[in-house]
């Protein structure tokens, strides 16, 4: 569910030329902007949909059941990594050394 204009920018920004970006729910402000040149330039699809009770459950269900198969629908895959820590040990926080 897209409710942040930052996530709807960060879509835009992700998605492949020819493209479909789906916004699912309310957005928590009145008014939502696009960058029309970016869309125009990657031609770019936009599809509102209302959200319902209980859908997204169901689709979740679907989906770890098996019933609905999404692997068409994935572009990225991409692998977490560990954050590395941003102090050294008894640099700025305490040290575990007596």
């Amino acid at each position: 569910m897209c409710r942040q204009q930052s996530a709807i920018d960060q879509a835009l920004e992700l998605l492949r030329p020819g493209g479909t970006l789906m916004l699912v729910g309310i957005p928590r402000e009145d008014r939502i902007s696009f960058s029309i040149d970016k869309m125009r330039r990657k031609e770019l699809t936009v599809i509102n949909v209302a959200a319902r009770n209980h859908c997204p459950q169901t689709a979740i269900d679907w989906i770890a059941s098996g019933k609905a198969d999404i692997d068409f629908m994935v572009t990225i895959i991409s692998r977490l990594i560990r954050p590395t820590p941003l102090l050294s040990p008894g640099i700025g926080m305490a040290s575990s050394r007596p």
